[in-house]
């Protein structure tokens, strides 16, 4: 998580959207198509090539002065210390982001909130959200704006003020091969780009 600059009132809440729609992911079995995750990093770096994902995907959760920003995965335990490495790698490729990958992120993540506000309880929910967390309610056009001005340099440094923080590590089952949690924290924050 963060909190200096994050949350809903802060300064990262369109790079950390954007963040997430551009990871994305979603489960191995995916019908893919529009909307669905296909091109997002998360599908094609992992799900895509590691065939113990069964599935991987990029949440975030915003407060009013604070968030979070989590990867979910589940996939086959004996392969739990493999995966930290390649979200570790998946998070220094960050780097490489094209402006192509960016447009699409940007694009997706527009397209999912017009998409979303067309359900009143949704638009509800949302106008409910805005007022508690912010004592405002912003537009449509104001969010795509915010989202438009977002650059790869504003993904990274979401990413390095989320990495800086101590992580948190759940894990639930077949827990044996799951390295120890200095050695995750050791790890992701060597995968800051």
């Amino acid at each position: 998580g963060w909190e200096r600059e994050g949350g809903w009132n802060g300064t990262m809440l369109a790079a950390v959207t954007v963040l997430q729609m551009f990871l994305g992911g979603g489960g191995s079995f995916s019908t893919g198509g529009p909307g669905k995750g296909m091109h997002t990093r998360l599908y094609t770096a992992v799900l895509n090539r590691h065939h113990w994902v069964e599935s991987c995907q990029a949440s975030s959760v915003m407060y009013a002065d604070s968030g979070l920003f989590t990867i979910y995965a589940t996939l086959v335990p004996q392969y739990a210390g493999d995966f930290v490495g390649v979200i570790a790698r998946i998070f220094k490729g960050l780097t490489q982001i094209s402006p192509d990958e960016l447009q699409r992120a940007k694009n997706a993540l527009k397209s999912s909130i017009h998409m979303n506000l067309e359900m009143r309880a949704v638009m509800m929910e949302d106008i409910g959200r805005q007022l508690i967390l912010s004592g405002k309610v912003g537009t449509t056009q104001e969010f795509g704006s915010m989202v438009d001005a977002v650059t790869v340099e504003d993904l990274l440094n979401v990413l390095r003020s989320c990495l800086k923080t101590e992580p948190t590590v759940v894990a639930f089952g077949a827990v044996e091969k799951v390295p120890v949690y200095e050695q995750i924290k050791k790890v992701m924050q060597q995968s800051c780009p």
